[in-house]
């Protein structure tokens, strides 16, 4: 008798707990739907197709690179043939969409069929910062340039079925890349020192009008209008004179907090013996 009552008991509580994930799966109102990409780990860039914007690219640093076909809405996990998955740039090929540069922790990887499969091009080109920079890849006129954590910096030369691979000579002072853009076909870098442009005889920095220190460089942007735009780490936005020759101090970010913060107050009641 003891042991029916005990069974009956179980049954009661298995329908009470599932009875209501049920009800809420029948119900198509109350049911979420997660879109796009999920996982552990942090996301860490993205890369669109050119003039394709429905096919999106996302990187990780934990679980390699995903692909979506359909703007976001689905997402495919690529890169089994990576040797590090942390992703720390993609860039596709503007004349040729179906190339995809990867650049990760464990070196610099290319793909002809939109990441499907990947080669891996040189192992030193690599970004091994646990918190990545921005624009550290991109294709430009048949090579790729390519920033790494090492004071490095690395043009590819795409020959046919082959890569030539140079390396730049090294950063001023050991610095590191954060981000790269070309303007007016020079190649700027940006850097946890400063600024650098790079010039036949070598790297030059590229500092006048920016604060002396501390000085990190965030971002380096080309605005639609063709104007250069830096952000700097502490002191905010510049944008570079071409007359001048120097960056001028756009408006003023403001680092207040955008919400009220409310006084903290904490009460004690002290008990004595009793």
């Amino acid at each position: 008798m003891k042991r029916y009552i005990l069974i009956k008991i179980c049954f009661v509580l298995i329908v009470a707990i599932f009875s209501p994930m049920v009800s809420v799966e029948n119900n198509v109102a109350n049911v979420v739907k997660p879109v796009g990409f999920d996982g552990g780990g942090r996301y860490t860039c993205i890369a669109f197709e050119p003039g394709n914007q429905n096919v999106i690219y996302i990187g990780s640093d934990v679980a390699g690179f995903f692909r979506s076909d359909d703007g976001g809405e689905s997402f495919q996990v690529l890169g089994k043939e990576l040797d590090g998955f942390a992703v720390a740039s993609i860039a596709v090929d503007q004349r040729f969409p179906s190339r995809v540069a990867v650049l990760t922790d464990r070196g610099l990887y290319i793909s002809e069929d939109k990441g499907e499969t990947l080669t891996l091009i040189d192992r030193q080109i690599s970004y091994k910062k646990r918190f990545f920079g921005s624009g550290l890849l991109f294709f430009q006129k048949g090579e790729i340039l390519a920033g790494t954590s090492s004071s490095a910096v690395y043009r590819v030369v795409l020959t046919g079925d082959s890569y030539l691979v140079e390396k730049l000579q090294p950063l001023i002072d050991e610095a590191v890349t954060n981000t790269m853009v070309l303007y007016d076909s020079k190649l700027i870098v940006g850097t946890d020192k400063g600024c650098l442009g790079k010039k036949e005889q070598g790297w030059v920095k590229f500092n006048d009008g920016l604060p002396q220190n501390p000085l990190e460089i965030m971002e380096l942007k080309v605005s639609p209008a063709g104007e250069l735009y830096l952000l700097e780490k502490m002191s905010g936005l510049y944008r570079f004179d071409v007359f001048d020759e120097a960056w001028v101090k756009i408006g003023r970010l403001k680092k207040e907090k955008p919400w009220q913060e409310k006084p903290f107050h904490k009460s004690f009641e002290i008990v004595g013996p009793r």
